[in-house]
Protein backbone atom coordinates (compact mmCIF):
# COMPACT_ATOMS: atom_id res chain seq x y z
CA UNK A 1 0.00 0.00 0.00
CA UNK A 2 1.67 3.66 -0.75
CA UNK A 3 1.35 6.49 0.77
CA UNK A 4 -1.11 8.13 -1.43
CA UNK A 5 -3.35 5.15 -0.19
CA UNK A 6 -2.86 6.11 3.54
CA UNK A 7 -3.44 9.80 3.12
CA UNK A 8 -6.84 9.44 1.44
CA UNK A 9 -7.79 7.03 4.28
CA UNK A 10 -6.68 9.89 6.95
CA UNK A 11 -8.53 12.44 4.98
CA UNK A 12 -11.84 10.55 4.51
CA UNK A 13 -11.66 9.56 8.40
CA UNK A 14 -11.24 13.08 9.11
CA UNK A 15 -14.34 13.92 6.50
CA UNK A 16 -16.74 11.74 8.28
CA UNK A 17 -15.44 12.78 11.76
CA UNK A 18 -16.37 16.92 10.97
CA UNK A 19 -19.69 16.04 9.11
CA UNK A 20 -20.50 13.96 12.51
CA UNK A 21 -19.49 17.03 14.51
CA UNK A 22 -21.71 19.35 12.07
CA UNK A 23 -24.62 17.04 12.41
CA UNK A 24 -24.40 16.92 16.29
CA UNK A 25 -24.39 20.82 16.11
CA UNK A 26 -27.03 20.81 13.90
CA UNK A 27 -29.42 18.00 15.83
CA UNK A 28 -28.46 20.29 19.19
CA UNK A 29 -29.89 23.52 17.78
CA UNK A 30 -32.82 22.13 16.24
CA UNK A 31 -34.23 19.01 18.55
CA UNK A 32 -35.18 18.64 21.96
CA UNK A 33 -34.05 21.19 24.58
CA UNK A 34 -31.28 19.80 27.27
CA UNK A 35 -30.06 22.56 29.04
CA UNK A 36 -30.74 21.58 32.95
CA UNK A 37 -28.84 24.19 34.48
CA UNK A 38 -31.68 26.71 35.80
CA UNK A 39 -34.87 25.13 34.39
CA UNK A 40 -37.04 22.05 36.28
CA UNK A 41 -37.66 19.11 34.70
CA UNK A 42 -41.45 20.14 34.34
CA UNK A 43 -39.78 23.51 32.54
CA UNK A 44 -37.74 21.40 30.16
CA UNK A 45 -40.65 19.22 29.36
CA UNK A 46 -42.56 22.53 28.79
CA UNK A 47 -39.71 23.77 26.40
CA UNK A 48 -39.70 20.48 24.71
CA UNK A 49 -43.17 20.69 23.72
CA UNK A 50 -43.07 23.86 21.93
CA UNK A 51 -41.69 24.44 18.84
CA UNK A 52 -41.28 28.36 19.11
CA UNK A 53 -42.51 31.31 21.15
CA UNK A 54 -45.24 33.21 19.97
CA UNK A 55 -44.50 37.34 20.70
CA UNK A 56 -46.64 39.94 20.16
CA UNK A 57 -45.28 42.87 18.46
CA UNK A 58 -47.52 46.27 18.70
CA UNK A 59 -46.74 48.38 16.01
CA UNK A 60 -48.16 51.46 15.38
CA UNK A 61 -48.57 54.10 12.24
CA UNK A 62 -45.16 55.88 13.79
CA UNK A 63 -43.25 52.60 14.11
CA UNK A 64 -43.95 50.97 11.22
CA UNK A 65 -41.26 52.24 8.89
CA UNK A 66 -39.17 50.42 12.09
CA UNK A 67 -39.70 46.66 11.47
CA UNK A 68 -37.32 44.25 10.36
CA UNK A 69 -38.65 40.87 9.79
CA UNK A 70 -41.56 41.85 11.92
CA UNK A 71 -39.30 43.17 14.87
CA UNK A 72 -38.95 46.63 16.23
CA UNK A 73 -35.57 47.89 17.20
CA UNK A 74 -36.39 48.43 21.14
CA UNK A 75 -35.06 48.02 24.46
CA UNK A 76 -37.62 45.15 25.20
CA UNK A 77 -36.32 43.20 22.20
CA UNK A 78 -32.69 43.02 23.12
CA UNK A 79 -33.73 41.14 26.44
CA UNK A 80 -35.86 39.08 24.29
CA UNK A 81 -32.97 37.79 22.04
CA UNK A 82 -31.03 37.01 25.21
CA UNK A 83 -34.11 35.02 26.61
CA UNK A 84 -34.43 33.17 23.02
CA UNK A 85 -30.56 32.16 23.39
CA UNK A 86 -30.70 30.68 27.06
CA UNK A 87 -34.16 28.62 25.99
CA UNK A 88 -33.11 27.64 22.83
CA UNK A 89 -36.20 28.72 20.88
CA UNK A 90 -36.81 30.73 18.01
CA UNK A 91 -39.36 33.76 18.68
CA UNK A 92 -42.33 34.28 16.33
CA UNK A 93 -43.49 38.24 16.02
CA UNK A 94 -47.33 38.29 15.71
CA UNK A 95 -47.77 41.75 14.43
CA UNK A 96 -50.79 43.96 16.43
CA UNK A 97 -52.09 47.20 16.01
CA UNK A 98 -52.91 48.03 19.72
CA UNK A 99 -52.56 46.70 23.24
CA UNK A 100 -56.46 45.61 22.85
CA UNK A 101 -55.48 43.25 20.20
CA UNK A 102 -52.57 41.86 21.90
CA UNK A 103 -54.69 41.24 25.13
CA UNK A 104 -56.97 38.90 22.70
CA UNK A 105 -54.58 37.08 21.39
CA UNK A 106 -53.08 36.21 24.88
CA UNK A 107 -56.14 35.03 25.58
CA UNK A 108 -56.87 33.07 23.16
CA UNK A 109 -53.47 31.70 23.19
CA UNK A 110 -52.54 33.05 19.34
CA UNK A 111 -49.20 34.93 21.24
CA UNK A 112 -47.68 33.04 24.12
CA UNK A 113 -46.13 36.70 25.84
CA UNK A 114 -46.08 40.63 24.80
CA UNK A 115 -43.30 42.84 26.09
CA UNK A 116 -42.75 46.24 26.86
CA UNK A 117 -45.97 46.64 29.71
CA UNK A 118 -46.46 48.12 32.67
CA UNK A 119 -47.18 45.87 35.56
CA UNK A 120 -50.62 45.16 35.59
CA UNK A 121 -51.33 46.26 32.50
CA UNK A 122 -53.89 43.30 32.16
CA UNK A 123 -54.93 43.59 36.01
CA UNK A 124 -58.62 41.59 36.21
CA UNK A 125 -57.39 38.89 33.60
CA UNK A 126 -55.90 35.52 33.68
CA UNK A 127 -52.91 36.85 31.59
CA UNK A 128 -49.97 36.15 33.97
CA UNK A 129 -46.51 38.57 34.40
CA UNK A 130 -42.94 38.05 34.47
CA UNK A 131 -40.64 40.18 37.03
CA UNK A 132 -39.97 43.43 36.12
CA UNK A 133 -36.87 43.47 33.48
CA UNK A 134 -36.70 47.21 33.23
CA UNK A 135 -36.56 50.27 35.66
CA UNK A 136 -36.21 53.45 33.82
CA UNK A 137 -35.91 56.56 35.48
CA UNK A 138 -38.15 59.20 34.42
CA UNK A 139 -36.61 61.98 32.84
CA UNK A 140 -37.43 65.85 31.74
CA UNK A 141 -35.93 66.51 28.16
CA UNK A 142 -35.59 70.76 27.68
CA UNK A 143 -33.15 72.97 25.65
CA UNK A 144 -30.05 73.52 26.84
CA UNK A 145 -30.29 77.34 26.94
CA UNK A 146 -33.31 76.92 29.10
CA UNK A 147 -33.10 76.23 32.41
CA UNK A 148 -36.17 74.31 34.42
CA UNK A 149 -35.06 74.62 37.88
CA UNK A 150 -32.64 73.06 40.31
CA UNK A 151 -36.19 71.16 41.60
CA UNK A 152 -39.65 69.63 40.83
CA UNK A 153 -41.53 72.27 43.03
CA UNK A 154 -39.82 74.88 40.71
CA UNK A 155 -40.77 73.25 37.33
CA UNK A 156 -44.84 73.58 39.06
CA UNK A 157 -46.88 75.32 36.50
CA UNK A 158 -44.24 74.44 33.41
CA UNK A 159 -46.40 73.21 29.91
CA UNK A 160 -45.02 69.43 29.47
CA UNK A 161 -45.51 66.68 26.24
CA UNK A 162 -45.98 63.33 27.26
CA UNK A 163 -46.67 60.52 25.51
CA UNK A 164 -50.40 59.25 25.29
CA UNK A 165 -49.27 55.52 26.28
CA UNK A 166 -46.58 56.86 29.00
CA UNK A 167 -49.53 58.85 30.41
CA UNK A 168 -51.47 55.55 30.33
CA UNK A 169 -48.79 53.68 31.59
CA UNK A 170 -47.60 56.04 34.36
CA UNK A 171 -50.47 57.93 35.39
CA UNK A 172 -47.97 60.67 35.58
CA UNK A 173 -50.85 63.59 35.12
CA UNK A 174 -52.69 62.30 38.42
CA UNK A 175 -49.76 61.70 40.45
CA UNK A 176 -48.16 65.50 39.54
CA UNK A 177 -51.32 67.65 38.79
CA UNK A 178 -49.41 70.76 39.47
CA UNK A 179 -48.26 70.58 35.53
CA UNK A 180 -49.59 71.45 32.40
CA UNK A 181 -49.57 68.03 30.73
CA UNK A 182 -50.07 67.76 26.83
CA UNK A 183 -50.37 64.56 25.49
CA UNK A 184 -48.66 63.47 21.95
CA UNK A 185 -48.62 60.19 19.79
CA UNK A 186 -45.51 59.55 19.90
CA UNK A 187 -41.86 60.49 21.33
CA UNK A 188 -40.27 62.43 17.62
CA UNK A 189 -43.80 64.50 17.96
CA UNK A 190 -42.87 65.37 21.94
CA UNK A 191 -39.66 66.05 21.04
CA UNK A 192 -40.29 68.34 18.06
CA UNK A 193 -42.54 70.68 20.74
CA UNK A 194 -39.90 71.34 22.59
CA UNK A 195 -37.47 72.21 20.11
CA UNK A 196 -40.40 74.73 18.01
CA UNK A 197 -40.65 76.18 22.16
CA UNK A 198 -44.39 74.59 22.36
CA UNK A 199 -43.78 73.13 25.39
CA UNK A 200 -40.94 73.81 28.03
CA UNK A 201 -40.17 70.40 28.43
CA UNK A 202 -41.08 66.70 26.97
CA UNK A 203 -41.01 63.55 30.05
CA UNK A 204 -40.51 60.16 28.85
CA UNK A 205 -38.74 56.94 30.23
CA UNK A 206 -34.93 57.91 30.17
CA UNK A 207 -33.75 54.43 28.11
CA UNK A 208 -36.28 55.19 25.42
CA UNK A 209 -35.60 59.39 25.21
CA UNK A 210 -32.22 58.88 25.31
CA UNK A 211 -32.61 56.03 22.13
CA UNK A 212 -34.18 59.16 20.26
CA UNK A 213 -31.63 61.44 21.02
CA UNK A 214 -28.60 59.48 20.31
CA UNK A 215 -29.95 59.17 16.86
CA UNK A 216 -32.28 61.63 15.57
CA UNK A 217 -31.82 64.69 17.58
CA UNK A 218 -29.00 67.67 17.84
CA UNK A 219 -26.89 67.87 21.23
CA UNK A 220 -28.75 71.12 22.39
CA UNK A 221 -31.88 68.93 24.08
CA UNK A 222 -30.55 67.48 27.15
CA UNK A 223 -32.12 66.22 29.73
CA UNK A 224 -32.27 68.74 32.68
CA UNK A 225 -34.11 67.12 35.62
CA UNK A 226 -34.52 63.43 36.62
CA UNK A 227 -38.10 62.86 38.36
CA UNK A 228 -38.03 60.62 41.55
CA UNK A 229 -39.70 58.19 40.01
CA UNK A 230 -39.53 54.32 37.81
CA UNK A 231 -41.16 53.32 34.98
CA UNK A 232 -41.05 49.42 35.20
CA UNK A 233 -41.55 47.15 32.16
CA UNK A 234 -42.45 43.25 32.70
CA UNK A 235 -43.96 40.26 30.16
CA UNK A 236 -47.59 39.57 29.68
CA UNK A 237 -47.84 35.92 29.56
CA UNK A 238 -50.20 34.24 28.02
CA UNK A 239 -52.05 31.38 30.45
CA UNK A 240 -51.81 28.89 28.18
CA UNK A 241 -48.29 28.70 28.36
CA UNK A 242 -48.44 29.60 32.09
CA UNK A 243 -45.15 27.60 32.71
CA UNK A 244 -43.66 29.90 30.45
CA UNK A 245 -43.56 32.65 33.44
CA UNK A 246 -41.39 31.00 35.67
CA UNK A 247 -38.75 30.19 32.41
CA UNK A 248 -38.80 33.67 31.49
CA UNK A 249 -37.61 34.88 35.43
CA UNK A 250 -35.19 32.38 35.64
CA UNK A 251 -33.27 33.39 32.32
CA UNK A 252 -34.00 37.16 33.18
CA UNK A 253 -32.54 36.09 36.69
CA UNK A 254 -29.88 34.41 34.45
CA UNK A 255 -28.46 37.03 32.54
CA UNK A 256 -25.37 38.88 33.44
CA UNK A 257 -24.54 42.25 34.71
CA UNK A 258 -22.15 42.84 31.20
CA UNK A 259 -25.03 41.64 29.27
CA UNK A 260 -27.78 44.45 30.88
CA UNK A 261 -25.02 47.03 30.91
CA UNK A 262 -24.10 46.29 27.37
CA UNK A 263 -27.81 47.03 26.50
CA UNK A 264 -28.36 49.57 28.57
CA UNK A 265 -25.49 51.46 27.62
CA UNK A 266 -26.71 51.69 24.09
CA UNK A 267 -30.05 53.18 25.65
CA UNK A 268 -29.28 55.79 28.13
CA UNK A 269 -26.18 57.51 27.56
CA UNK A 270 -27.33 60.79 26.92
CA UNK A 271 -25.88 64.35 27.76
CA UNK A 272 -27.33 65.60 31.34
CA UNK A 273 -27.57 69.26 32.48
CA UNK A 274 -25.68 68.94 35.32
CA UNK A 275 -26.72 72.48 36.92
CA UNK A 276 -24.98 73.77 40.09
CA UNK A 277 -27.09 74.56 43.11
CA UNK A 278 -25.30 77.20 44.12
CA UNK A 279 -27.48 77.62 47.62
CA UNK A 280 -27.11 73.81 48.40
CA UNK A 281 -23.26 74.27 47.85
CA UNK A 282 -23.18 77.61 50.21
CA UNK A 283 -24.78 75.54 52.77
CA UNK A 284 -22.51 72.56 52.77
CA UNK A 285 -19.68 75.02 52.49
CA UNK A 286 -20.90 76.60 55.90
CA UNK A 287 -21.53 73.57 57.34
CA UNK A 288 -18.01 71.82 56.28
CA UNK A 289 -16.24 74.92 57.73
CA UNK A 290 -18.48 74.61 60.89
CA UNK A 291 -17.76 71.17 61.58
CA UNK A 292 -14.01 71.79 60.67
CA UNK A 293 -13.90 74.47 63.14
CA UNK A 294 -15.46 72.41 65.12
CA UNK A 295 -12.62 69.82 64.72
CA UNK A 296 -10.06 71.59 64.86
CA UNK A 297 -11.45 73.71 68.01
CA UNK A 298 -11.56 69.87 69.99
CA UNK A 299 -8.54 68.88 68.31
CA UNK A 300 -6.54 71.81 70.11
CA UNK A 301 -8.56 71.42 73.51
CA UNK A 302 -7.64 67.68 73.30
CA UNK A 303 -3.92 68.61 72.09
CA UNK A 304 -3.51 71.48 74.72
CA UNK A 305 -5.45 68.86 77.33
CA UNK A 306 -2.76 65.81 76.61
CA UNK A 307 -0.23 68.43 76.91
CA UNK A 308 -1.17 69.23 80.52
CA UNK A 309 -1.51 65.43 81.20
CA UNK A 310 2.29 64.77 79.86
CA UNK A 311 3.40 67.90 82.19
CA UNK A 312 1.48 66.45 84.91
CA UNK A 313 2.98 62.81 84.24
CA UNK A 314 6.51 64.31 83.96
CA UNK A 315 6.69 67.73 86.24
CA UNK A 316 7.27 67.75 89.85
CA UNK A 317 4.18 70.04 90.90
CA UNK A 318 6.10 72.07 93.34
CA UNK A 319 9.47 72.97 91.51
CA UNK A 320 8.25 73.03 88.15
CA UNK A 321 11.32 71.06 87.38
CA UNK A 322 11.48 67.20 86.22
CA UNK A 323 10.45 64.69 88.34
CA UNK A 324 11.77 61.43 89.53
CA UNK A 325 10.56 59.72 86.71
CA UNK A 326 11.35 62.40 83.82
CA UNK A 327 14.74 62.72 85.03
CA UNK A 328 15.61 59.19 85.42
CA UNK A 329 13.98 58.72 81.35
CA UNK A 330 16.61 60.96 80.22
CA UNK A 331 19.47 59.89 81.90
CA UNK A 332 18.81 56.17 80.47
CA UNK A 333 18.35 57.82 77.15
CA UNK A 334 21.94 59.52 77.63
CA UNK A 335 23.54 56.77 78.68
CA UNK A 336 22.06 54.88 75.33
CA UNK A 337 23.94 57.74 73.52
CA UNK A 338 26.97 57.36 74.94
CA UNK A 339 26.98 53.87 74.70
CA UNK A 340 26.37 54.22 70.37
CA UNK A 341 28.09 57.66 69.56
CA UNK A 342 30.15 57.91 72.11
CA UNK A 343 28.67 61.17 73.22
CA UNK A 344 30.11 61.77 77.02
CA UNK A 345 27.92 63.62 79.43
CA UNK A 346 28.67 64.08 83.03
CA UNK A 347 25.81 64.10 86.11
CA UNK A 348 25.35 67.03 89.63
CA UNK A 349 24.23 65.62 92.41
CA UNK A 350 23.00 68.49 94.36
CA UNK A 351 21.45 68.46 98.15
CA UNK A 352 20.54 71.17 100.50
CA UNK A 353 22.40 71.09 103.87
CA UNK A 354 20.68 70.97 106.90
CA UNK A 355 17.08 71.33 105.09
CA UNK A 356 15.13 69.19 107.91
CA UNK A 357 16.92 71.62 110.14
CA UNK A 358 15.54 74.40 108.34
CA UNK A 359 12.16 72.65 107.82
CA UNK A 360 11.78 71.98 111.84
CA UNK A 361 12.72 75.51 112.83
CA UNK A 362 10.68 77.86 109.97
CA UNK A 363 8.14 75.36 109.11
CA UNK A 364 7.28 74.01 105.93
CA UNK A 365 6.28 76.77 104.46
CA UNK A 366 9.22 78.18 104.30
CA UNK A 367 11.11 74.73 103.41
CA UNK A 368 9.18 74.67 99.97
CA UNK A 369 9.57 78.65 99.74
CA UNK A 370 13.28 77.66 99.67
CA UNK A 371 12.96 74.12 97.63
CA UNK A 372 10.96 76.60 94.70
CA UNK A 373 14.04 79.67 94.99
CA UNK A 374 16.92 76.58 94.97
CA UNK A 375 14.93 75.27 91.63
CA UNK A 376 15.01 78.55 90.07
CA UNK A 377 18.59 79.14 90.78
CA UNK A 378 19.38 75.95 89.21
CA UNK A 379 17.51 76.77 86.30
CA UNK A 380 19.14 80.09 85.40
CA UNK A 381 22.44 79.03 86.16
CA UNK A 382 22.67 76.00 83.86
CA UNK A 383 22.32 75.55 80.17
CA UNK A 384 19.65 75.42 78.21
CA UNK A 385 20.63 71.92 77.27
CA UNK A 386 20.65 70.83 80.55
CA UNK A 387 18.43 68.78 82.34
CA UNK A 388 17.12 69.09 85.52
CA UNK A 389 14.99 67.17 88.00
CA UNK A 390 14.25 67.13 91.47
CA UNK A 391 15.98 64.04 92.73
CA UNK A 392 13.59 63.55 95.96
CA UNK A 393 13.01 65.87 98.73
CA UNK A 394 15.74 68.60 98.88
CA UNK A 395 18.03 66.71 96.22
CA UNK A 396 18.27 67.62 92.78
CA UNK A 397 19.83 65.80 89.53
CA UNK A 398 21.30 68.12 86.66
CA UNK A 399 22.74 65.83 83.46
CA UNK A 400 25.20 68.16 81.62
CA UNK A 401 25.39 66.48 78.36
CA UNK A 402 28.33 66.64 76.13
CA UNK A 403 30.04 67.42 79.39
CA UNK A 404 33.03 66.62 80.86
CA UNK A 405 34.57 66.55 84.24
CA UNK A 406 36.20 69.96 83.83
CA UNK A 407 33.37 71.92 82.18
CA UNK A 408 31.14 70.12 84.98
CA UNK A 409 33.27 71.74 87.84
CA UNK A 410 32.43 74.88 86.46
CA UNK A 411 29.08 74.61 86.54
CA UNK A 412 28.60 72.97 89.56
CA UNK A 413 31.25 76.52 90.86
CA UNK A 414 28.53 78.68 89.63
CA UNK A 415 26.09 76.34 90.70
CA UNK A 416 27.51 76.72 94.61
CA UNK A 417 27.86 80.41 94.36
CA UNK A 418 24.41 80.93 93.26
CA UNK A 419 22.61 78.58 96.13
CA UNK A 420 24.79 80.73 98.50
CA UNK A 421 22.61 83.65 97.85
CA UNK A 422 19.43 82.62 98.78
CA UNK A 423 18.24 83.94 102.42
CA UNK A 424 16.50 82.06 104.47
CA UNK A 425 13.63 84.06 105.65
CA UNK A 426 13.51 85.64 109.14
CA UNK A 427 11.31 88.24 111.04
CA UNK A 428 14.11 89.95 111.82
CA UNK A 429 17.07 90.69 109.59
CA UNK A 430 19.58 90.27 112.04
CA UNK A 431 18.65 86.70 112.60
CA UNK A 432 18.69 85.91 108.98
CA UNK A 433 21.10 83.42 107.20
CA UNK A 434 21.74 81.85 104.11
CA UNK A 435 21.46 78.34 102.62
CA UNK A 436 24.05 76.12 101.27
CA UNK A 437 24.55 73.20 99.37
CA UNK A 438 26.81 70.14 98.63
CA UNK A 439 27.08 68.72 95.31
CA UNK A 440 28.47 65.16 94.12
CA UNK A 441 30.04 64.90 90.05
CA UNK A 442 30.75 62.51 88.10
CA UNK A 443 31.31 61.45 84.56
CA UNK A 444 29.91 58.79 82.50
CA UNK A 445 32.82 55.60 82.07
CA UNK A 446 32.56 52.58 79.89
CA UNK A 447 31.61 50.50 82.70
CA UNK A 448 28.98 52.65 83.83
CA UNK A 449 25.31 51.62 83.90
CA UNK A 450 22.70 53.85 85.14
CA UNK A 451 22.88 52.63 89.11
CA UNK A 452 26.47 52.91 89.24
CA UNK A 453 27.07 56.59 87.20
CA UNK A 454 24.38 57.42 90.34
CA UNK A 455 25.98 55.84 92.71
CA UNK A 456 29.91 57.15 92.13
CA UNK A 457 28.14 60.53 91.96
CA UNK A 458 25.90 60.03 95.55
CA UNK A 459 29.13 59.13 97.29
CA UNK A 460 31.06 62.27 96.23
CA UNK A 461 27.91 64.15 97.56
CA UNK A 462 28.79 62.01 100.85
CA UNK A 463 31.94 62.55 100.81
CA UNK A 464 31.15 66.76 100.60
CA UNK A 465 28.41 66.01 103.49
CA UNK A 466 30.89 65.02 105.54
CA UNK A 467 33.97 66.81 105.02
CA UNK A 468 31.96 70.01 106.32
CA UNK A 469 29.28 70.48 103.66
CA UNK A 470 29.04 73.79 101.23
CA UNK A 471 31.24 72.35 98.75
CA UNK A 472 31.09 69.69 95.58
CA UNK A 473 33.38 66.31 95.45
CA UNK A 474 34.38 64.95 91.86
CA UNK A 475 34.08 61.08 91.70
CA UNK A 476 37.00 59.42 90.08
CA UNK A 477 35.73 57.05 87.41
CA UNK A 478 35.90 53.32 88.94
CA UNK A 479 33.68 50.90 91.02
CA UNK A 480 36.72 48.91 92.38
CA UNK A 481 36.47 51.78 95.12
CA UNK A 482 35.73 55.05 95.06
CA UNK A 483 38.39 57.42 95.37
CA UNK A 484 37.50 61.12 94.90
CA UNK A 485 39.92 63.07 92.93
CA UNK A 486 39.10 66.19 94.16
CA UNK A 487 37.54 68.49 96.58
CA UNK A 488 36.29 72.14 96.77
CA UNK A 489 35.12 73.90 99.59
CA UNK A 490 33.97 77.47 99.80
Amino acid sequence: MGKGTGKRRVNSLLGLLIVGIISHLGHARTGAFTQTAIFTQSEITFLNGVQRINVCQQVTASTESHLFNNQLNTISQDYLQLIAQQISKPLNYVLVSSRSEGKAKLLSGDCDLMANLAPESFAGTNILQSNAYLSMPIAFVSPREKSLGRSIKQMFSRTLAITKTFASDSQLTDKLPEFNFRQVNNIPLGLDQVINGEVDAFVAPLMQVGYFLQHNYTPNLIISTNLQEHWHRVFAISANAAALQSVINKALDNISVDDKNTINDQWIKVNYAHQTDYHLLATVILIGGLLFLGLLHRHILLTRHNQNLTKISQTDKLTGLYNRVKTDESLNYHINRFRRYDDTFSVILMDIDDFKKINDQHGHIVGDDILVKVANKLTSCSRNTDIIGRWGGEEFLIICPKTDLKHARMITKKLLTSIQAINIPSLEKSQQSHISASFGIAEIAIEDTHDTLITRADFALLSAKQNGKNQFVVAKPGLADNVLVERVAH
